[in-house]
């Protein structure tokens, strides 16, 4: 059973990598249509800014699972990598733990806000009056909950090497339609 959620969420992570690149394709054709509309047109839209703070607000809080998925994070590894593997296993353990409470908080306080702004019905307040905030706050909870799914799961890689005295996993490798290498 497990596996077979792991494995769904695996399909789910990889397919956000080709919707980000569409959301943030979409960003730029909106943005340049607005100034279009604005500058030369004379006629700004009322829902261009708000679509283009929700697209990127969606790209960006699952841009975060994406790039844990992958093991992609910027990561300042000049020490890291020059440990002892005993030591090197205790740092990855100590980051994703740490990574593991900060983000138990930030999903309990986003979490509270989104319950809020659902419960409250709560809406942008400008001429196009959309649910956005409504969305965006449920989804940045979800996005960190999909997060902190993915440092439960290093983590339990972690410990399972430190244990039986493996190395520590490596991340999924991924290729372009071509083949070639995108790490």
């Amino acid at each position: 059973m497990l596996s077979k959620i792991s494995r769904y969420g695996s399909c789910i992570i990889v397919g956000l990598g080709p919707l980000g690149s569409i959301a943030i394709t979409a960003i730029s054709v909106l943005s340049v249509a607005e100034i279009f509309r604005r500058y030369v047109l004379n006629a700004p839209s009322i829902w261009s800014a708000e679509l283009i703070v929700m697209l990127a607000a969606l790209t960006y809080a699952f841009a975060g699972p994406f790039a844990q998925f992958y093991q992609r994070h910027i990561a300042i590894t000049v020490l890291s990598e020059r440990f002892p593997p005993r030591l090197a296993k205790f740092s990855a353990f100590l980051k994703l733990a740490t990574g593991i409470l900060y983000l138990s908080a930030l999903i309990y306080g986003s979490g509270q806000m989104a319950y809020s702004a659902l419960n409250g019905n709560e809406r942008s307040g400008t001429a196009w009056d959309t649910p956005i905030p409504q969305i965006v706050k449920l989804a940045l909870v979800v996005a960190l909950g999909m997060f902190l799914l993915l440092l439960l799961r290093d983590l339990w890689r972690v410990v399972r090497a430190i244990f039986t005295g493996a190395t520590l996993p490596v991340a999924p490798h991924f290729t372009n339609d071509n083949g070639n290498d995108h790490g």
